[in-house]
Parts: structure tokens; sequence; C-alpha cells
């Protein structure tokens, strides 16, 4: 898509330290996290 930056809108606080973690994620979103998680190296900002 040739984006550089990826803004995830919310306050989830829980979701923000999932994102951060290098810890497997096995809840309901963990998907999405893991997408996020492989995903981080392409951004210069997340």
């Amino acid at each position: 898509m040739g984006l550089n930056k990826m803004e995830v809108v919310g306050d989830s606080k829980t979701v923000i330290k999932k994102c951060q973690s290098t810890d497997t994620d096995k809840s309901i979103i963990g998907a999405i996290i893991r997408d996020i998680q492989s995903q981080k190296d392409r951004f210069q900002k997340i």
C-alpha cells in the first residue's frame, strides 16, 4: 500500500500492551494482534 505509518485508534491499554508484548496472545483478538506484530517492522511509526 505504500504506507510507512499506522495509527490504531482507541484507548484500550490491554490492546496496546498486547501489541508491544512478544508473548503469544490466545485471546479473541489474538489474530489481529499477531497481524499487527508481523507488520510492525515495515513501518517507521506505529
